[in-house]
C-alpha cells in the first residue's frame, strides 16, 4: 500500500514540471500574470529613438587648450561629464571665465546659463532609470508574495484535510473496536487512515506552480547584457555612464554588472537550464516559476544600485564647477 503513497507523492511533484507551454497572448485563467498597465506605468521618461534625453551626444575634446581646461575637473567627474556631452561646453566655460570681465559679459552669462540647465537636467535622467528599476522590482516583489500566499493557502487547505482524515479514521477504528467484534475492520481503518494522512502529508509539501506571465517591455536588462541599447530605453547620458572606460583602467560599470550577473546565475541556475535561462531574462517576456523570477529581481537589484552610485559623480561634477566658477575664485585666478 506503501507504494500507492509514494506513487501519489511522485505524481503531485511531477506536475509542475509537466505543465504545457502557456500562450503569453492567451494565458490561462489560472496564470499570475503580472499586468500589461503596471509595466507599463514603470518608464517614468520613455524610450526610444528621437525621445527626450535620447538624443545622440557630442564626444570628448581632442584640442590642448580645451584638454588643458577640462584638467582642472576629478577624473571621475570628467567622466561623467564626458558621457553627458558637455566636455566642450565646460571647456569654453571654464577658458572663457577669467576673461568674463566683472560684472561678466553677456555672451558668458548665456554660457554659463546653458552649462547649469545641462548639468541640471542630469540627476533626473538617472532618477528615472533608477524609477523605472525600482517600479519592475516592486512588481516582480508582488507576484512572489502573490505565489508566496498560493503555496500557504494549499498547505493549510492540505492540513486540515490531513488532521480531518487522521481524526476520522481514529474515531472509526475506536466505534468498531468498542463494537466487540472479531474482525479486522479496526486494522484496516487504521491503516487507510495512516496512508490517506500519509498522501496528504504529502500533497502539503508539493504546492501546485501557477505559472507566472510577464511581459517585460521594455526590458532594461537587455542593453546592459547586450552592450548596446538601440532601442534608447535608458537615457544616453546614463547608458554612456554604464559603458564609458573609467579613468583608472577598472572594469566599466556595464562589465561590473555582468559579472555580477554571471556569478548569481552560475549559483542559482544548472549548466543544462543557463541558456533558457539567460534567453529569458533577455527577452520581451515568459513564463517564470518562482526561482528565476527571484533571479531577476536580483539582477534588477543590482542594476539599481548602479545607477545609484552614479549619483555621486553627478555631484562630483555639480560641485567641482561651482567651486571653479565661484566669482572669489575666478578673481584669484
Amino acid at each position: 500500500m506503501m507504494r500507492w503513497v509514494v506513487a501519489g507523492s511522485l505524481a503531485l511533484t511531477g506536475c509542475r514540471t509537466a505543465s504545457p507551454p502557456v500562450n503569453l497572448d492567451a494565458p490561462p485563467a489560472h496564470a499570475l500574470v503580472i499586468s500589461d498597465a503596471r509595466i507599463a506605468a514603470c518608464p517614468r521618461s520613455p524610450g526610444g529613438v528621437g525621445a527626450t534625453f535620447r538624443d545622440t551626444l557630442p564626444g570628448g575634446v581632442s584640442d590642448a587648450v580645451q584638454t588643458q581646461a577640462l584638467a582642472l575637473l576629478p577624473p571621475a567627474a570628467r567622466r561623467t561629464a564626458l558621457a553627458a556631452g558637455l566636455e566642450p561646453l565646460i571647456a569654453e566655460v571654464l577658458r572663457a571665465r577669467p576673461r568674463a570681465g566683472d560684472p561678466p559679459s553677456v555672451a558668458f552669462l548665456a554660457r554659463r546659463q546653458q552649462l547649469d540647465a545641462a548639468l541640471a537636467a542630469l540627476p533626473p535622467q538617472l532618477l528615472a532609470a533608477e524609477f523605472e528599476a525600482e517600479c519592475n522590482i516592486a512588481l516582480m516583489q508582488d507576484a512572489l508574495a502573490e505565489r508566496g500566499r498560493d503555496r500557504d493557502r494549499w498547505t493549510q487547505r492540505y492540513t486540515v484535510a490531513s488532521l480531518l482524515v487522521g481524526a476520522a479514521s481514529v474515531l472509526v477504528a475506536g466505534i468498531w473496536d468498542l463494537m466487540g467484534t472479531t474482525s479486522s475492520g479496526p486494522v484496516v481503518a487504521g491503516r487507510v487512515g495512516a496512508v490517506a494522512t500519509t498522501g496528504l502529508g504529502l500533497a502539503t509539501l508539493a504546492p501546485p506552480g501557477r505559472p507566472i506571465v510577464f511581459r517585460h517591455t521594455p526590458n532594461l536588462l537587455a542593453p546592459v547584457a547586450r552592450g548596446e541599447d538601440p532601442d534608447r530605453l535608458y537615457p544616453t547620458f546614463v547608458f554612456r555612464l554604464l559603458t564609458l572606460p573609467t579613468a583608472t583602467g577598472a572594469p566599466t560599470p556595464r562589465a561590473q554588472l555582468l559579472d555580477a550577473w554571471r556569478e548569481d546565475l552560475a549559483r542559482d541556475v544548472p549548466d543544462d537550464r543557463r541558456a533558457r535561462v539567460e534567453a529569458l531574462l533577455w527577452s520581451a517576456g515568459g513564463v517564470y516559476d518562482d526561482d528565476t523570477l527571484t533571479l531577476r529581481r536580483r539582477l534588477y537589484d543590482t542594476l539599481e544600485s548602479t545607477l545609484d552610485a552614479f549619483a555621486r559623480d553627478v555631484d562630483l561634477l555639480n560641485a567641482t564647477l561651482a567651486r571653479l566658477l565661484r566669482h572669489d575664485a575666478a578673481g584669484g585666478a
